[in-house]
């Protein structure tokens, strides 16, 4: 039998239109159950935006990465292309850079049943925060998860994040930090420099403030950079050409609130030290660190403690850190009562903190007239005692004697069967002073040589060539 006869029949039955026409319509029918089989029972051709955090990727795959970047999931029909672009500090030292990307993912609504509700599906899953996905085109690979999804949102929250970063480094590199450093990784800014003040803590250490704009991208409604949330207390690196910093976030936001504030700092020195030494402590002395002022002497009162000995009292700037109100010195507390160093090419002094937030000693000058009472003292030196004698240091004067009295001193004798008596020397000299002395009135009662003065206190007066220690007995205010 001839496969198409003379009327034009399939096989002398089926007209050969008719044939073409049962093909095409199975053809659909088929095409169309594959199509079903895509989709589902429900499904429809959708689109999302989706974050996704690709964490630390090596240099040459940031290159790579660019908007319009698109990837097709061929066994199901989707696509996703990248429409955002973001990089980020690596987490680690030596890490590679971190990366996030925006994409708009092409997908299918679906009617779930388990869940008895419409989801989105991407590649044969359900997308959703907390998925991985392969992100495979022409040019890379990277796996990332997804952190964000939303119907709308071609672009990335970022922003240029403000923080204030501490850290201790050494001087050099310190010296190395200046507005305007640019942190940059593949072509892309990550950090920029606002600004930077510095604070000598050793000879070759220094604890450093920085102000930095950081490019930061926004997670679960907090900046993040390196890959990890912007909190207090973050470390964060800083790296450009010339140096590589690790600073600590101290405050976040513009402006110094919150943040340690280096500031001059007016205090009061106490030391006893040597006659010349104290000679050699002028106003305008300097406290250098590594090329850094970090105290200046603004006053200086010396006293009389003995022949050779003065007690100093050394009004002085100090360079501080203050932290939570409480300011510190070259890494240590200032506190009163706390031992502060104060170092020249002259002299090296080790200064109690007798007051801090003035230049000046506690109290208001005032003047206090004594009984000096000097007990068996000899004919050379009572005999040089006299009335008009000052004590004067630095041009001015301390103390001013107004009158002298003196008697025999008492001697007692034991007899040799164990009596005693009670005899006048036959040289030395009980004395009396009646001195003027320049005071200080505080609340806690009167200081003089810078130390408190009471009745019952020896004191110590070096009046023309005689220095002599005696009892105070009486003070008239």
């Amino acid at each position: 039998m001839a496969l198409i006869d003379d009327d034009g029949n399939l096989f002398g039955v089926l007209n050969v239109i008719d044939a073409l026409a049962i093909v095409l319509l199975l053809a659909v029918v088929v095409a169309g159950i594959a199509f079903v089989g895509v989709l589902g029972a429900d499904g429809e051709p959708e689109s999302r935006y989706a974050t996704i955090d690709l964490g630390e990727q090596p240099e040459y795959v940031i290159e790579r990465v660019g908007e319009g970047d698109r990837m097709v999931a061929e066994a199901h029909g989707h696509n996703l292309t990248v429409t955002d672009v973001h990089v980020s500090a690596p987490a680690e030292e030596d890490g590679d850079p971190h990366l996030t990307v925006r994409a708009q993912v092409g997908g299918e609504r679906v009617f779930d049943e388990a869940r008895g509700e419409e989801v989105f599906r991407f590649a044969g899953e359900r997308l959703r925060i907390g998925q991985e996905i392969e992100l495979d085109t022409l040019d890379y690979e990277a796996d990332g998860e997804v952190t964000a999804v939303s119907p709308d949102g071609e672009s990335l929250v970022t922003a240029e994040t403000p923080v204030v970063l501490e850290a201790t480094t050494t001087a050099s590199t310190a010296a190395e930090i200046a507005e305007g450093d640019s942190y940059r990784l593949g072509g892309h800014e990550l950090a920029t420099v606002r600004s930077v003040t510095t604070y000598p803590i050793g000879d070759d250490e220094r604890y450093v403030l920085v102000e930095a704009g950081l490019s930061t991208v926004e997670r679960d409604g907090s900046p993040t950079f390196a890959g990890r949330s912007l909190t207090l207390g973050t470390t964060v690196p800083l790296e450009t050409g010339t140096y590589a910093l690790d600073g600590e976030v101290v405050q976040r936001g513009d402006g110094p609130d919150g943040a340690p504030t280096i500031e001059e700092t007016p205090a009061v020195l106490e030391a006893t030290t040597t006659a010349t030494t104290a000679a050699e402590i002028e106003e305008g002395d300097e406290y250098r660190l590594g090329g850094e002022t970090v105290g200046t002497v603004r006053s200086v009162a010396t006293y009389p403690t003995g022949a050779d000995q003065r007690r100093v009292l050394v009004g002085v700037d100090l360079l501080t850190l203050e932290e939570d109100g409480s300011p510190t010195f070259l890494g240590e507390g200032l506190s009163l009562g706390s031992t502060v160093p104060f170092e020249t090419d002259g002299y090296d002094l080790e200064g109690e903190l007798l007051r801090r937030g003035s230049l000046e000693e506690p109290g208001e000058p005032t003047t206090t007239v004594a009984q000096v009472e000097l007990e068996d003292v000899p004919p050379s030196v009572a005999d040089g005692l006299a009335a008009g004698m000052t004590e004067t240091e630095r041009g001015e004067t301390l103390a001013t004697i107004e009158a002298v009295e003196s008697e025999p001193a008492d001697v007692v004798l034991e007899s040799e069967d164990g009596d005693i008596f009670l005899r006048e020397h036959p040289k030395n000299r009980d004395v009396t002073l009646t001195v003027e002395l320049a005071t200080r009135e505080t609340e806690t009662g009167l200081r003089f040589h810078g130390d408190s003065l009471r009745e019952g206190d020896t004191i110590t007066l070096d009046v023309g060539p005689r220095l002599v220690a005696g009892e105070v007995t009486v003070l008239e205010r």
